[in-house]
């Protein structure tokens, strides 16, 4: 995108921002002391997470307006527009030589919000593909702390917090199991049935034909397990 379509675009979401109330344009001015509508285009999403700051990312490299109270007196994170509606820590960079912070969290539903005001002008197509690709990101990546991955497609399909009648149920998911109880096989993904090893009496992953092809690079019940449960 050439810099003369940014800047039609800046101009289109100044004037916007001047007939249309947006909390997170708002809420970005006041941090930066710069024009919400400047902020926003030169944001850049970082990183997703759950309940924590990545060790990665310095604490005191984070806006200090990110940090504050809930109604409970409790310490918590907010949102950029100040509000403590933080279900996800969305952490997006911003450099400006003249602030004391690099980066800046974000809440989801000021993103998802900010998203449908974009949509409103129905000209500013570049940041709203930005932010819906932020938005798109963030559900993938909170997807990953609800659910387990499938043994056999590798998608976050298995919520965690269910009591499973059936113990294959637990690593691959509906789409991946056929009637009576058969599972993919993670190689070829043939249908067969469910079963332990008689040697390691751990579940089988294969089917009888990729078990025995030595052209196949195996892989253990116990390290699959560990791969696609490393987020519970």
């Amino acid at each position: 995108m050439s810099k003369e379509d940014i800047q039609q675009e800046i101009n289109i979401l100044a004037e916007a921002s001047t007939k249309l109330y947006n909390r997170l344009l708002w809420g970005l001015e006041k941090i930066t002391n710069v024009k919400g509508y400047l902020v926003l285009p030169d944001l850049e999403y970082i990183k997703y997470a759950e309940n924590s700051i990545p060790i990665d990312i310095p604490t005191h490299d984070i806006c200090k307006e990110n940090f504050g109270t809930n109604d409970q007196g409790e310490d918590t994170y907010l949102c950029a527009c100040g509000k403590p509606h933080i279900k996800h820590l969305s952490i997006v960079k911003y450099d400006n030589p003249k602030l004391d912070f690099k980066y800046i969290i974000l809440g989801t539903q000021c993103i998802k919000t900010t998203i449908d005001f974009l949509h409103k002008t129905g000209e500013i197509h570049h940041l709203k593909t930005k932010l819906l690709c932020w938005y798109s990101n963030i559900m993938s990546e909170s997807k990953k702390y609800k659910n387990n991955a499938c043994f056999s497609c590798g998608e976050y399909n298995i919520p965690k917090k269910t009591d499973y009648k059936k113990e294959y149920k637990k690593y691959w998911c509906k789409k991946c199991v056929g009637l009576g109880g058969k599972v993919q096989c993670i190689s070829c993904g043939k249908l067969r049935f469910y079963m332990d090893s008689p040697t390691t009496k751990e579940p089988m992953l294969y089917c009888r034909d990729c078990f025995y092809n030595h052209h196949i690079e195996k892989i253990s019940f116990r390290q699959k397990k560990k791969d696609c449960l490393a987020l519970s």
